[in-house]
């Protein structure tokens, strides 16, 4: 029988180890094969009878096939709630192990999100490992918050709901309760407040008042998580989306005064016309141009904001809104992805009030070249 010395979580984060030990009550392992499928067997060898196995490598790979693009586009006149099938990954690998003359084997399912965790906090939230998350910043996996800038396209993700549960939301300041949705599957589910053009306010449960809305999820009749939505009221900006830590998308709207740089540089020059001045207008020509576009941003947050905006630092991919104003419906495309330049970030918590300068460049300027 094969027995377990170290085992994952029910959910893990994909970006961070996830190791397993076990061994085994038959005498003289020589070795053990771990088997995912559609995947060629990994075979692993015993240290002082003890099989240790890392699934990082082979999770990333397998959850992240795709990229962190985003395939749904939402439109709030239809629906509100979106599954989305990249930010979740389940496997069931088969672990075997041998002597010379037996097989000892075993199936296990293990969970994982598009995600990565830190030392700090974490062991708090895993001691709530509950099985509904809010893809957001949390200290305990019960209490989350996000802001919300009205007339952008906006989600926040839970993870954790099962084929056939069902959920609320419930305003905790008003009392007001939603509807009872139902889950149609195991997918992450995307909450969209909106679409750009009409912000949802999953029937009048959210109201959205320009402070902060306690909303409450409910799952099977039991209070889940805490989600205080702060929400802006519109104005224009430069508004950027990108991949979590947390294995969902964030958005962010920075000031509306920026600076706009564009960059030329010469290719080269074919210098050397050879003819009698009187026949030529210049002594060289130019190859073409090379050209780049970037911004250079700015925006304040307070400190309970502070966690969600710096980790727009971190993310592997970062994308900008093409429209500077709100209320411009989302189309396919209505973001572009941009490059965000390294830096020094410092940050003063005086009156509690951070500020973030980043510096941003936008996909490559085609120019006209020899």
């Amino acid at each position: 029988m094969i027995q377990f010395t170290s085992d994952l979580l029910p959910s893990n984060p994909a970006y961070n180890d996830s190791i397993i030990r076990y061994n085994s009550t038959i005498t003289g392992m020589t070795k053990s094969d771990i088997t995912i499928a559609g995947q060629n067997p990994f075979t692993v060898y015993p240290f002082n009878e003890t099989f240790s196995y890392n699934f990082k490598d082979i999770v990333k790979v397998l959850i992240n096939q795709s990229g962190f693009a985003d395939s749904i586009i939402p439109d709030l006149q239809n629906d509100f709630i979106y599954s989305d099938s990249s930010l979740l990954l389940e496997i069931t690998p088969t672990i075997t192990t041998y002597n010379s003359t037996t097989a000892d084997t075993i199936s296990k399912t293990y969970s994982f999100t598009k995600s990565v965790e830190q030392l700090p906090f974490y062991n708090q939230k895993i001691n709530n490992q509950s099985d509904v998350k809010v893809l957001l910043p949390t200290s305990d996996n019960f209490n989350y918050s996000v802001t919300y800038f009205e007339g952008y396209p906006f989600d926040f993700s839970i993870r954790g709901l099962k084929s056939g549960d069902t959920y609320c939301f419930r305003n905790s300041s008003t009392g007001m309760v939603s509807e009872n949705y139902s889950s149609q599957d195991n997918h992450v589910k995307r909450i969209f407040l909106s679409d750009g053009a009409i912000n949802e306010t999953i029937n009048q449960t959210l109201i959205m008042l320009s402070n902060v809305n306690p909303i409450e999820l409910w799952v099977n009749n039991e209070l889940k998580a805490n989600i205080r939505i702060k929400r802006v009221e519109s104005q224009c900006g430069i508004y950027l989306k990108w991949f979590n830590q947390y294995g969902g998308y964030s958005y962010w709207l920075f000031d509306k005064i920026y600076k706009e740089n564009i960059n030329v540089k010469e290719i080269d020059d074919l210098v050397g016309k050879w003819d009698n001045l009187q026949n030529i207008t210049s002594t060289s020509e130019s190859f073409g141009k090379t050209a780049t576009q970037s911004f250079e941003l700015s925006t304040s947050f307070s400190d309970d904001e502070k966690e969600y905006v710096i980790d727009i630092l971190k993310s592997p991919t970062v994308q900008k809104y093409i429209h500077h104003i709100p209320f411009v419906k989302m189309i396919p495309y209505s973001f572009l992805g941009v490059s965000m330049a390294a830096g020094n970030f410092q940050f003063q918590n005086k009156f509690s009030k951070n500020k973030l300068k980043v510096n941003i460049e936008m996909p490559s300027i085609n120019t006209i070249t020899l």
